[in-house]
């Protein structure tokens, strides 16, 4: 379970009309099957003002190297509950230990729909394990 409060700041005001605070929930299920293979499941929640939206991410990864702590690909599906047309993204992407087992860095290709629009974009995340 995740939670985060964000609060604007005079600047923020200033130059993006951010007024109101932003609370945001997750759910994070995950269940480990094979050897070194995960299913995660994201379930969020995130209200600013009088605007609020409902999100799911669905991930899989496995090991593709002969190592089961080694290198692993993987794929996300993220979407909005509301607008699912319009609120999209798949990333196929690539899972690399980086020294301690504890620590993961991911990299992939993030492409599909954010508002309507068509969006790419890099996206890059370091993970640690409790």
């Amino acid at each position: 379970m995740v939670g985060t409060i964000e609060v604007p700041f005079n600047r923020a005001e200033v130059l993006l009309g951010s007024e109101d605070n932003v609370y945001v929930g997750m759910l994070i299920i995950g269940k480990d099957f094979g050897e070194h293979s995960n299913i995660t499941l994201n379930l969020g929640y995130e209200e600013e003002g009088d605007e609020s939206d409902t999100t799911l991410a669905l991930g899989v990864k496995t090991p593709i190297s002969a190592d089961p702590h080694g290198i692993a690909a993987g794929i996300e599906v993220i979407g909005s509950f509301e607008d699912t047309g319009d609120n999209w993204s798949v990333i196929p992407g690539v899972y690399m230990p980086l020294g301690n087992q504890n620590i993961t860095l991911k990299s992939g290709l993030e492409f599909g729909k954010a508002e309507g629009a068509d969006a790419m974009r890099a996206n890059v995340t370091m993970m640690y394990k409790f």
